[in-house]
């Protein structure tokens, strides 16, 4: 039982932020080590800004909180699809939204067209209901790219930008790629 409080008391000033037997300007050996910053989650810049973007720019998962939108190629073009859920509880929705798309290298976006939006209701007693919504949904999709530095190092952040144009869902959102 002393070892289990004396271990939990430990526990307590380590993550209280107390040190035990140096001045309170000292930091202990556990504290340095906690104090760490995480890896980013960007790849290390292989080129210099401004950044070239291509049709394969698009490819891969890109992820705003619960919702995501995944393009991969499709023959000589490229599908997209999005899923998102709407409302808590008894008002819980699912959406799943599909686009052809096409790049257009003037701009340097992602044409989207046909368009299928699936909608999927959950009701309290367990059952649910899809229905189609619509057929003919257009977007675009652009990439913004930002780049910093961080410890020492030039690092690229890629934000996906999704403009609906049928029922404008995602204006102000920005997607992260996160299968870098």
């Amino acid at each position: 039982m002393k070892k289990t409080v004396s271990c939990l008391m430990i526990l307590a000033m380590i993550f209280s932020g107390v040190s035990c037997g140096g001045s309170g300007s000292e930091k202990s050996e556990v504290q340095a080590t906690t104090k760490q910053t995480a890896p980013p989650k960007y790849p290390e810049a292989t080129e210099s800004f401004p950044v070239e973007i291509n049709a394969d720019s698009f490819i891969g998962e890109w992820s705003s909180g619960k919702n995501r939108i995944i393009i991969e190629k499709s023959g000589d073009g490229y599908i997209a699809d999005i899923e998102w859920r709407i409302g808590p509880g008894e008002f819980l929705k699912d959406y799943k939204l599909n686009y052809k798309c096409v790049y257009n290298e003037t701009d340097l976006t992602m044409a989207c067209s046909d368009g299928v939006l699936f909608e999927t209701e959950y009701f309290d007693d367990g059952t649910t209901a899809e229905k189609q919504v619509y057929d003919d949904g257009t977007a675009i999709f652009r990439i913004s790219v930002e780049t910093r530095e961080w410890q020492g190092k030039e690092l690229h952040e890629y934000t996906l930008l999704w403009f609906d144009d049928k029922d404008d869902s995602f204006r102000d959102w920005e997607f992260v790629k996160t299968n870098l």
